[in-house]
């Protein structure tokens, strides 16, 4: 069975999935991404285009 990495909610078998491919969760709404096909993997996708030019600035420093 395959688990949202966020609320651990149950998801549904999602057919022709390829790696790399983007899904959402119905539960919670965070967008998910096959990382790995066997074991099947999903793991959140970062945005980090929600940082700030200064913010990204001290994480790269």
């Amino acid at each position: 069975m395959i688990k949202c990495p966020e609320c651990n909610t149950a998801l549904p078998k999602w057919r022709d999935l390829k790696l790399w491919d983007r899904v959402f969760c119905p539960a919670c709404g965070v967008e998910l991404e096959v990382v790995e096909i066997s074991p099947f993997t999903l793991e959140s996708v970062v945005d980090l285009d929600w940082i700030d030019e200064d913010a990204e600035d001290e994480i790269i420093s």
